[in-house]
């Protein structure tokens, strides 16, 4: 709900869309999660449950660990690695400067006499 109250404030109130607008758009999105953190903070206090919530597990759903989880994940790994490889540039790793290379030149002095 505080999400929802600072996009609305911030977006089409004119006293604060001026302040959205001075702000870069990652940041505005960081100042409405910390304001619908402590909203959702200040809710807890004021209004929290009367009973501490407990995790209750209904087993509607199997969670046994699935023995091919560590294979697939390393082959998922392997093919993005092998992707990324393959579409990699290396030519930018060379120490050595081409013909076509900019590399400034010493200057040369002159000894006047």
């Amino acid at each position: 709900m505080g999400s929802l109250i600072a996009l609305i404030l911030g977006y089409w109130v004119e006293p604060f869309k001026s302040l959205v607008e001075k702000v870069h758009g990652f940041h505005f999105l960081g100042i409405v999660f910390g304001s619908s953190v402590l909203f959702q903070f200040l809710a807890g206090i004021l209004k929290g449950l009367p009973t501490p919530w407990t995790l209750s597990d209904s087993s509607a759903v199997d969670m046994t660990p699935w023995k091919l989880a560590k294979p697939v994940g390393f082959g998922l790994i392997a093919v993005v690695l092998i992707l990324y490889i393959s579409l990699a540039d290396f030519s930018v790793l060379k120490s050595t400067p081409g013909p076509n290379s900019t590399t400034p030149q010493p200057a040369e002095t002159t000894n006047p006499q």
